[in-house]
């Protein structure tokens, strides 16, 4: 070997030693730094934070380095008749002649896209033979389906039942266990006021509390007592309240109390206790809806046309809501009996 051949060899090596010990040391870099990928700068780029042109901060975050997540509310589904009855024409007829994906299949495709749904269940969903409820004149109706109803709502791409309604326990605790059971065979989670409903994903922790409010005085403590518990360990706080038939969603008693619920920690106020749906209201740094209407209704062929589907969307960065955003997506409540459609299928 000539004295050049020897000299360019030791130069070859002496450069792999190099390149090997550099490579070494940014990986020993980025495993103890907690970094879980290793930027590819390209020619332009510098080396150096404090470099003035900022073309470090042009590198691309890795893909999965942010998620989105989201979350569907509708407001009142009636899933039953009036006494349970089957007569012609009736809510629990045409389940038994067209099934339970029958009655959703039209908004299905959109509450599929969210990673849950919600909606506020107003009926009783049991096999049992039970006597009614005692009820005042004011308040006499009985809505009821069979267990199986309960794939109505599993087959629509609902996740969550809320129970806090006016008309879960028309058939006395033995039809609001029957319920409960019901949901959960169809792989439904139910929350209500003794059970509020936990999620998580990507490390975000989200609260929803199905829950009455019938009186501001009696109820409104209980609901910010939960509040402040949840606000302390949850990254999105829900309120998903219902009320009597005859409280006006948008009076200012009931405002009033939408808006503690706002300023004690919760996001969003979603309320069901009204068959119109009202606009979204943003309030401080939370959103109000005085009434998400009617989604459903298993007791008439003819509802308020207009309803929908309040979608928010969270962006996530490393177990943190960077941000989060909301849209109401428009229904008609139905052109075919018990159909709901977004509106822009309809003529």
């Amino acid at each position: 070997m000539t004295l050049k051949d020897s000299i360019l060899c030791k130069r070859i090596l002496c450069s792999a030693a190099l390149a090997l010990l550099t490579g070494g040391l940014i990986l020993h870099s980025a495993v103890f730094s907690g970094a879980n990928y290793i930027p590819v700068l390209d020619s332009s780029a510098s080396m150096s934070r404090t470099d003035p042109d900022g073309r470090i901060s042009m590198i691309d975050e890795p893909a999965d380095s942010r998620q989105v997540l989201t979350m569907g509310f509708v407001g009142n589904c009636i899933v039953g008749s009036m006494l349970g009855s089957g007569a012609y024409g009736t809510f629990n007829e045409q389940l038994e002649m067209e099934g339970p994906a029958y009655f959703l299949k039209g908004a299905s495709s959109v509450l599929a896209e969210d990673d849950w749904t919600v909606c506020a269940l107003g009926s009783v969903l049991s096999d049992g033979e039970y006597r009614p409820a005692e009820k005042n004149d004011d308040e006499r109706a009985w809505y009821l389906a069979p267990a199986a109803g309960a794939q109505v709502l599993a087959e629509g791409s609902i996740d969550i039942v809320s129970l806090a309604t006016d008309h879960t326990k028309d058939y006395g605790a033995e039809g609001y266990a029957d319920t409960k059971t019901a949901l959960e065979d169809a792989g439904l989670l139910w929350g209500d006021d003794e059970k509020a409903v936990y999620l998580e994903k990507h490390d975000i922790r989200i609260g929803v509390y199905p829950c009455r409010l019938e009186d501001a005085e009696t109820d409104l403590p209980r609901i910010l007592g939960w509040i402040g518990n949840a606000s302390a360990s949850c990254d999105l706080v829900v309120i998903y309240p219902h009320g009597h038939m005859g409280m006006e969603p948008d009076s200012p008693e009931v405002f009033a109390a939408y808006c503690s619920m706002i300023e004690s920690g919760a996001d969003m106020v979603l309320a069901t206790h009204s068959t119109t749906l009202y606009e979204p209201v943003s309030y401080a740094d939370g959103v109000i809806v005085p009434s998400l209407g009617s989604f459903l209704s298993g007791d008439t062929r003819f509802p308020e046309m207009e309803t929908g589907v309040f979608r928010v969307k969270l962006l996530c960065t490393g177990g943190r809501v960077e941000s989060w955003e909301w849209e109401m997506i428009p229904f008609l409540a139905y052109e075919e009996p018990w159909q709901p459609i977004p509106a822009s299928s309809g003529n």
